[in-house]
């Protein structure tokens, strides 16, 4: 009885010494727990991204919100498992006239007016920067941390952070190192718009310090009150003394699908965001890929507001991909020429697609997604780019010898049979791409755990002991103005004082000169 009693009270303590233990690991956890609010642009492939980035943090324990339009949040295109969305009302579907058009501008020969859609893009930013009610529910939900997207019109977004005294990340595809203050050699990194290899020519090299040149005078992030209109309640200062002071810089980019650049201790480059673990294929897309397939499988997409193609252009990629042997996936709002051979569908799971072992090769725009889904799957890609990047973004991939490039609208059936059947049955593609997706997964790993890491980390710890000087001085302490100047007082009174000290031996020399003339001739 007594052992028995013994026992008892042993497994009571035990259990009491668990019971504490558990609490105070879930009380722990609570307490680290951060709330963390997402500001990603209204274009769906950033929406994507910044999404999967919610994901990886929730995944880490921390309550995640994502903002979002309300005409994207009607399409139900994005997984958000886990997340909370927080949704602002728009007049328009600012994707739909910014965004859309641009292929079509395209296929039509027009040049994008990138003037026009910045202006479009600032009044939607504006609206919904003065929209109090918006304004009220970010106030409320207390954010520890706010992740804003990295396009130059969205910059505006760090005002609500600042005006509500919260800190904020950047997670996004456009890296700006003239705004973070990232030093850097104008001939050596390229804009991302201009079709150039790792190595500039001469000509390219001219093109590209002009550009940036006249980009430093152009203000693309908005008003240049910006800060006195939207956060009226802080001290006054500029977006460009802003923007350097975020916690951390998340760029979905890196070194082996891009070129090297240099980078700071707070400027990560993370990959593409948009990588994930590919899931099995399920219904039509897994009986199409996995059954009589003995040749492979090709995936054709040219991204979400690419699934209406010219008559002409749909007609010759038809009439190539029929003349091979191959099937074929294909995202395009068009019934199939040959349902047997060639699947035909508005809305692909793209990921999934890529992945899988019967794919062989993927046919893209060049899309920043598209094109880390398929580093990460070691998959060769012929890039038909359309506009913006993706031109930059063909040429490096062709350039590392992953890929073919070819204006779309001026290749031929002929021509996209060659290329396909050069891309598939030479090895060399598939064995470089493969190479770059075993360095990419052991140097970056899955991004978003990258991302959700950093982002933990400043939340944790902040980010100001990875911020260098340049940073946190005035443009005109950065760009040595101060300096300039000091130095050009200086040289200026020594060439006045040098000026003086000849003009004073001039006149001795001359006056002289002209008394020994004087007196030789008395």
């Amino acid at each position: 009885m007594g052992l028995s009693a013994g026992l008892s009270s042993r497994d009571l303590c035990v259990s009491l010494l668990l019971s504490v233990a558990v609490c105070t690991i879930l009380l722990s956890g609570q307490a680290s727990a951060k709330r963390v609010l997402l500001m990603p642009s209204h274009i769906t492939s950033h929406t994507k991204y910044h999404t999967n980035i919610a994901r990886a943090l929730n995944e880490i324990g921390h309550e995640v919100w994502v903002c979002m339009p309300s005409f994207l949040v009607e399409r139900n295109v994005l997984d958000t498992t886990g997340l909370h969305v927080l949704e602002y009302k728009t007049d328009v579907n600012i994707e739909a006239l910014t965004m859309h058009p641009l292929p079509e501008k395209f296929f039509r020969n027009e040049t994008e007016n990138v003037f026009d859609q910045a202006h479009l893009m600032l009044t939607y930013v504006d609206q919904m920067l003065m929209d109090k009610e918006f304004g009220e529910s970010v106030r409320k939900l207390s954010p520890h941390l706010i992740v804003i997207d990295s396009i130059p019109t969205v910059y505006l977004y760090a005002t609500l952070a600042y005006r509500l005294d919260v800190p904020f990340a950047i997670a996004g595809s456009h890296y700006d190192p003239m705004t973070l203050r990232v030093p850097f050699n104008p001939g050596a990194v390229a804009l991302p718009v201009f079709q150039v290899s790792k190595h500039m020519t001469f000509p390219q090299r001219v093109v590209n310090l002009a550009a940036l040149g006249l980009l430093y005078f152009v203000d693309m992030s908005g008003y240049s009150n910006a800060v006195a209109r939207y956060a009226p309640n802080r001290p006054l200062i500029s977006v460009e003394q802003l923007m350097p002071l975020a916690e951390v810089v998340l760029v979905e980019s890196d070194h082996i699908l891009d070129y090297p650049q240099p980078v700071l201790p707070n400027v990560i480059r993370i990959g593409g965001a948009a990588i994930s673990e590919a899931k099995p294929l399920t219904g039509i897309f897994k009986d199409f890929v996995e059954k009589n397939s003995p040749e492979g499988v090709i995936v054709v997409s040219f991204g979400s507001m690419v699934v209406n193609l010219p008559e002409y252009v749909a007609s010759k990629m038809s009439n190539a991909f029929q003349r091979l042997n191959y099937k074929f996936v294909w995202r395009v709002n068009m019934s199939s020429p040959e349902p047997g051979k060639i699947l035909t569908s508005t809305w692909i799971p793209q990921n999934d697609l890529v992945a899988h072992p019967n794919i062989k090769l993927f046919v893209s725009h060049c899309g920043k997604n598209g094109q880390y889904e398929a580093l990460y799957n070691a998959k060769p890609t012929l890039c038909l780019p359309l506009f913006g990047d993706q031109w930059y973004a063909a040429e490096r991939t062709r350039s590392k010898g992953w890929s073919l490039t070819a204006n779309i609208k001026e290749v031929t059936a002929d021509d996209l049979v060659d290329m396909i059947t050069e891309l598939v049955r030479n090895s060399t593609y598939r064995t470089r791409i493969a190479k770059a997706s075993e360095i990419f997964k052991v140097v970056q790993g899955l991004p978003v755990k990258r991302a959700a890491f950093w982002l933990d980390h400043v939340m944790k710890y902040g980010g100001a002991y990875m911020r260098y000087a340049g940073q946190e001085m005035p443009a005109y302490k950065y760009y040595c103005l101060d300096l300039l100047a000091f130095f050009g007082f200086v040289f200026g009174c020594l060439f006045f004082l040098c000026y003086l000290m000849c003009s004073r031996c001039f006149r001795m020399c001359f006056s002289s000169g002209s008394r020994a003339s004087k007196n030789k001739r008395e």
